[in-house]
């Protein structure tokens, strides 16, 4: 079998990447390690090209999981009550926030 198979894969797992997709990617890895396994008399060219999109993929599912760890830290830090960081004479930090529940937002 050629790399054609396995790099459709990829361009397939780049589609679910980009389209958030995210629960095909685990069928996707399955189809594309049988794929690869399958993968016999490729000749240089294929299997460069199936190196690439096999890279190119992994390049962007690491954008992809540093994108939803920085949705994530930027959500829970929304969560967190307002607080003011001050410093004393010193230079030690504070912070100082207000009791849960005290501060309304007003419009």
């Amino acid at each position: 079998m050629s790399a054609a198979r396995f790099i459709e894969i990829c361009a397939r797992e780049h589609s679910a990447i980009l389209a958030g997709q995210l629960d095909a990617l685990d069928r996707l890895a399955n189809e594309k390690q049988l794929a690869l396994a399958a993968i016999t008399g490729a000749g240089a060219d294929d299997l460069n090209a199936a190196r690439q999109a096999a890279a190119d993929s992994a390049r962007l599912l690491g954008a992809a999981q540093t994108g939803i760890a920085r949705a994530r830290a930027r959500l829970a830090a929304l969560s967190r009550p307002p607080s003011l960081r001050t410093y004393d004479a010193a230079g030690t930090a504070r912070e100082i926030s207000a009791p849960p529940g005290t501060l309304a937002r007003r419009a």
